[in-house]
């Protein structure tokens, strides 16, 4: 694949302990010329923006963007919009990588339009878990979507699909389809962004070998944040929109019943933000596994079947 060039973007937040791990990994690798790092400085208030500016100035394929404090999806978005590669790939600033990253990536994307790869989960007592999974080669749309559901209904045991850093993504279609990071969501943006590519997703692959090694962590890098109201609807409303183009009945199925149960675990407390449930709930009723009782309600106007801020409560106890 001779024209193959890796953009890996990087948001840095508050990580002058394991940044230079990380970069020092992308630095290390056994194909040193077809890739470049990109940092993103997300308004750090310790040395990480320093150490990002030093290591700039010593490799000519480290390109450096500073940021104010506005979060993981904005750092990522500043990242894609500077990229040069004809693909791209995430690295967490406190994770690092194998020294064949690069070259186990250019030796499998070919003909790919999104790459799966197997990584090593390192525990805070420094004991390192590897979750590899077979080789699958998805080569069209429809194998695809199968491996897809796969992936999301069988979460627990493969916990891949809502991770960006264990995927590698074509550029241009990105790009084409102007596919961003959702700014202002703060719950499962990855998710988010995957879910919104994989729509234009005509071949996969997923291959076994681990090449990433991610940390475990309390919190994220980035700022951590407290989910409210308005950031589960915002996922939900995003979620149902990155449904659109999805084939598989079953696949479909599944994301609307998921969407559901998100928009169903929420307290509501008034009727706008009921009224993001009631509307989704009564689009998708062919797709959701709801009661005769609330197949009913859903199917009446809003206005006679919001009888209270409440209403949630009691449609769960149906």
């Amino acid at each position: 694949m001779t024209d193959f060039f890796l953009s890996i973007i990087i948001p840095v937040y508050n990580c002058q302990q394991l940044l230079s791990e990380c970069i020092n990994s992308l630095l290390n690798q056994d194909s040193p010329h077809n890739f470049e790092i990109i940092l993103i400085d997300d308004g750090s208030s310790d040395n990480s923006g320093d150490i990002c500016d030093n290591y700039a100035k010593k490799h000519n394929n480290i390109k450096v963007f500073h940021s104010q404090n506005y979060g993981v999806s904005h750092a990522r978005n500043i990242g894609i919009s500077k990229s040069k590669g004809t693909h791209i790939s995430f690295v967490d600033s406190d994770d690092f990588v194998t020294k064949d990253y690069v070259s186990t990536i250019k030796n499998n994307i070919e003909n790919v339009d999104l790459l799966f790869f197997s990584n090593n989960r390192l525990l805070e007592d420094g004991s390192i878990i590897g979750q590899y999974h077979a080789n699958i080669n998805c080569p069209n749309r429809e194998e695809t979507e199968n491996l897809l559901l796969k992936l999301k209904r069988y979460y627990t045991q493969y916990e891949y699909f809502g991770y960006t850093w264990n995927k590698c993504f074509k550029s241009d279609i990105i790009k084409n389809n102007n596919i961003q990071f959702v700014e202002g969501l703060h719950l499962r943006e990855d998710e988010v962004f995957t879910n919104q590519y994989c729509q234009y997703v005509k071949s996969c692959r997923f291959i076994q070998k681990g090449i990433y090694f991610y940390r475990e962590k309390q919190t994220s890098g980035l700022t951590n944040y407290i989910k409210k109201n308005k950031d589960w609807i915002n996922l939900c409303q995003n979620l149902d929109i990155s449904t659109e183009k999805i084939q598989n009945k079953e696949l479909i199925k599944h994301e609307k019943n998921r969407i559901y149960h998100f928009y169903s675990s929420i307290r509501f407390s008034n009727k706008n933000d009921f009224s993001a449930y009631y509307a989704f709930c009564k689009k998708n009723n062919n797709y959701l596994n709801l009661s005769k009782v609330k197949k009913f309600l859903f199917s009446l106007p809003l206005d006679l079947s919001y009888i209270g801020v409440n209403i949630c409560a009691f449609l769960k106890n149906l």
